[in-house]
């Protein structure tokens, strides 16, 4: 049996790096810290891209004012969907129209550039309006996310949180540690 050093991928829980907090990380975290940032961070910066694509989209083919607003049927034509689609959107909470003095829905940019992420998002994640809207819910709602966290805690999918004895001990270590009450 030939022995190995420690490199990057055996490395194990050996390494250890510092989070954004500070703090050390220990263990493979801190191997995907930097990864997992710099993903977010291209991701930012694809979304915003996206964003002004659209938006340069839509001014061109509509010549759309930030004031101007669109009835369904043109908002439809315009995001080349249906006017049924946009109502569905909208039940699910994905996109929320403005009304007009008789009640009709009044799409404007803001409106329009939300229905054309969303589509966007349904089609990258390959997931229907209604998981969106629950995702959507799930970072609006508190409790939501716990119960939805708890079960990926179940199914072992997510990593469970540390006990909170545990964050306890840490905070009275960085008081004695600072000498506060």
């Amino acid at each position: 049996m030939i022995a190995r050093r420690p490199g990057p991928s055996t490395a194990g829980n050996h390494a250890a790096g510092v989070g954004s907090s500070g703090r050390e990380v220990p263990g493979r975290a801190a191997a995907w810290l930097p990864t997992a940032r710099r993903a977010y961070a291209e991701a930012q910066v694809r979304e915003e891209r996206f964003v002004r694509e659209v938006l340069e989209r839509l001014r061109a083919k509509v010549r759309l004012r930030p004031e101007q607003r669109l009835p369904i049927a043109r908002a439809a034509a315009v995001l080349e969907t249906t006017p049924r689609m946009l109502r569905y959107r909208e039940s699910l909470g994905l996109v929320t129209p403005a009304r007009s003095a008789g009640g009709h829905r009044e799409y404007g940019e803001r409106e329009l550039v939300a229905a054309a992420y969303a589509d966007e998002l349904e089609r990258r994640y390959q997931i229907s309006p209604s998981d969106l809207a629950f995702a959507v819910r799930v970072l609006a709602e508190p409790a939501v996310a716990a119960d939805v966290r708890r079960l990926g805690e179940l199914t072992r999918r997510i990593a469970p949180h540390p006990p909170v004895a545990a964050l306890d001990f840490e905070a009275q270590k960085a008081r004695r540690l600072l000498d506060l009450p």
